[in-house]
C-alpha cells in the first residue's frame, strides 16, 4: 500500500512539472478588453489608450498594462506584465522564440520574434526594464512590429 502512495505521489510530481502554463488566451483577453477586472487606470489622451491593472486576475504578476494607438491602426499596441511570477513562455503560450538582440538603454532587455502560437510573428521582450527615475523591474512584453517601429529602443527590430 505504501508503495502505491509513493508511486502516486511521484506521478503527480512528474505531471506537475511537465505541464507548463499557457496564459496566452488570458493575455489576449486583456489586450481585447474582455476581462472582468476593471483597470485601475484607463486613460485616452492624444490618441493613446493606456490601461493599468494591479494584480491582474489570472496573470500571476504585480501589474499589467496596455498601450494602444487606435488612431494609427489596430496593430499599434504593446502589452507589458511587470514583476511576472512565471516564465516568459507561459505568458506567450510558446517557447519557440528566435532571439533578435538586446534593447534598452542598459541593454538588459532581450528581444525575440515569436515563432508559434497565438502571437506568432509578434515581438516578445523580457528582462529588466529601467524607468526614467532609475527604478528597475523584471518585465515580459508583447509588442506588435507597428508599435515597435514607433519606439526608440525597439525600432531596429520592427522590420
Amino acid at each position: 500500500m505504501r508503495r502505491f502512495w509513493q508511486l502516486g505521489a511521484m506521478t503527480l510530481v512528474l505531471l506537475g512539472t511537465a505541464s507548463a502554463a499557457d496564459l496566452s488566451g488570458t493575455v489576449w483577453k486583456y489586450i481585447q478588453g474582455k476581462v472582468q477586472q476593471k483597470p485601475m487606470m484607463d486613460l485616452n489622451m492624444f490618441g493613446i489608450v493606456a490601461r493599468l491593472w494591479l494584480n491582474p486576475a489570472g496573470l500571476q504578476a504585480q501589474s499589467a498594462d496596455l498601450a494602444y494607438m487606435p488612431d494609427a491602426s489596430t496593430n499599434h499596441w504593446a502589452f507589458t506584465v511587470t514583476l511576472p511570477r512565471l516564465k516568459t513562455s507561459d505568458y506567450l503560450g510558446t517557447s519557440r522564440l528566435t532571439p533578435l538582440g538586446k534593447a534598452g538603454k542598459t541593454q538588459e532587455l532581450n528581444v525575440y520574434r515569436i515563432d508559434a502560437g497565438l502571437f506568432k510573428g509578434l515581438l516578445a521582450v523580457d528582462g529588466i526594464a529601467v524607468s526614467e527615475k532609475g527604478r528597475r523591474a523584471p518585465v515580459v512584453m508583447l509588442v506588435t512590429r507597428e508599435y515597435a517601429a514607433m519606439d526608440d529602443d525597439l525600432f531596429a527590430f520592427s522590420k
